[in-house]
């Protein structure tokens, strides 16, 4: 094999040649590049020296609250006490319950769901009472209880009843006054398969706040097509209930209802518009309230339309 040329190196000794040369070149390139920048650490530290974290991560012991439940009304108590307390976790409630929601009598599933509907008509849990019915829809004890215990809360909150109200104005809160964003949420909450319908054998819960909403609609036509000009004022107090809670329970579904509940967007176009139309005599924010009711339901079918949300406080219902 020929050698190559003198004075000419070889390629391999080149490679190496030149492979040893930048070594010392990427070395002195380092360690200036590294003076440069403890340089300008130390003028933006005004000279001092770079200060030490001292400060030990320190793993939280768990405290007492952190641990199991050791009986479902202690569940219940940490909820109760969530609703006056923001700062009460309820990081626990939901792991308990999906553990043991099979094997809770009827008594206990009744007292859940009882707790469940009053936590969530004071408004202050409503969206993770939502929450956990959705986790627990399987059960069919629970959806049967808490469908009853709504239907009780929609009777008293239709009716006023006194007892119910006395107790709710203990709590500083008016009687049931979330009930029918409550109702809203439960109707727009995404129920896993097969329980997204609103039938008996699929979903109790659904159905109960389903029926409710038209019965509200099917009283409101009632009186607003009657023939009668003078109307007891007992009936007329149960028109204007039915009437705040469909004009709340829609403001809270908007444009879910049209997509997912047609039935009763129909229905809240043609009572809406039987009662404006009426000969009853009604407050003029009351009408007011249910013209503009009216007026968003053609918004509602169009696509690309963001929801409003309306923010008040301490503000005199249009229906009181």
């Amino acid at each position: 094999m020929a050698s190559p040329p003198a004075g000419r190196p070889s390629s391999s000794s080149k490679s190496c040649t030149t492979r040893k040369s930048k070594e010392p070149e990427n070395g002195v390139e380092g360690r200036r590049n590294r003076r440069m920048m403890a340089s300008i650490q130390s003028a933006l530290l005004n000279g001092a020296p770079k200060p030490k974290n001292n400060n030990r991560k320190v793993l939280r012991k768990p405290s007492k609250d952190d641990l199991a439940f050791e009986d479902i009304a202690n569940a219940l108590e940490r909820i109760k006490m969530a609703d006056t307390d923001m700062s009460v976790s309820l990081a626990d409630v939901r792991p308990y319950l999906l553990k043991n929601v099979d094997s809770f009598t009827d008594e206990e599933m009744d007292n859940l769901c009882e707790v469940f509907c009053e936590s969530a008509a004071l408004q202050t849990n409503s969206y993770y009472i939502v929450g956990l019915c959705g986790d627990l829809i399987g059960n069919t004890t629970f959806q049967d209880k808490m469908s009853e215990n709504l239907r009780k809360m929609v009777t008293d909150f239709l009716s006023d009843n006194p007892e119910r109200k006395e107790e709710q104005e203990v709590k500083n809160t008016s009687a049931f006054k979330a009930l029918p964003e409550f109702l809203g949420q439960l109707a727009m909450n995404r129920w896993p398969r097969p329980y997204h319908r609103a039938l008996e054998d699929s979903n109790m819960i659904l159905f109960a706040v389903v029926n409710t909403v038209l019965g509200w609609i099917n009283f409101i036509e009632e009186m607003a097509n009657s023939d009668n000009d003078e109307i007891d004022p007992g009936k007329l107090n149960l028109l204007v209930k039915c009437a705040e809670g469909l004009y709340t329970f829609c403001q809270t579904g908007q444009r879910s209802i049209w997509l997912n509940f047609p039935d009763i967007f129909d229905g809240v176009y043609s009572s809406t518009k039987a009662l404006l139309t009426s000969n009853i005599g009604l407050k003029r924010s009351f009408k007011s309230a249910l013209l503009n009711l009216h007026l968003s339901l053609n918004k509602w079918s169009m696509s690309n339309v963001p929801k409003c949300t309306t923010v008040a406080t301490q503000t005199i219902s249009p229906f009181s």
